[in-house]
């Protein structure tokens, strides 16, 4: 059974959060739409992410596909640091991400890039990537650059 969740969110109640839920609904009309206002970086306060989390979380490990949409990678998070490690961990549970406004971040083009390995591991091993990542203060944006570099058979040089 597969399970589709969008996550809206926006900072102040004078925000209008149909926008994004339209855009959402366009790609994937059978989406459960979650909405939230919420200000700040951090998920920690944010009690509808907070209830979609545990709830995917559940599917995945009862063996649903899950996939969470957003309209655009800042909705998930504001944090590069947080938003990396949840992208992650969201990965590595086999919940997909989809970011309509990002779609080379989405967590299927990451998986493609995995498993060709294109180009990447003839200059750096995963861990080295992964290192780099982190060190570079980009998180998600940094690392959705690498891969699309990647899947388009050109190896950067990221380290200065």
């Amino acid at each position: 059974m597969k399970e589709e969740y969008g996550y809206c969110r926006i900072s102040t109640s004078k925000q209008n959060i149909d926008r994004q839920e339209r855009n959402i609904l366009e790609v994937y009309p059978s989406a459960h739409i979650i909405k939230e206002v919420y200000t700040g970086t951090k998920t920690t306060g944010r009690k509808e992410w907070n209830k979609l989390y545990k709830l995917v979380k559940q599917e995945s490990a009862a063996g649903k596909e899950v996939t969470i949409i957003f309209d655009s990678v800042s909705r998930m998070s504001r944090n590069a640091e947080e938003g990396f490690s949840l992208y992650e961990e969201l990965f590595n549970l086999g919940i997909s991400l989809v970011f309509l406004k990002e779609p080379h971040i989405n967590t299927y083009t990451y998986k493609k890039a995995l498993e060709k390995r294109v180009c990447a591991r003839e200059v750096y091993d995963i861990d080295t990537v992964t290192l780099i990542i982190k060190v570079s203060g980009f998180g998600i944006y940094c690392h959705s650059c690498i891969i699309s570099y990647m899947l388009i058979g050109t190896t950067y040089n990221v380290e200065e």
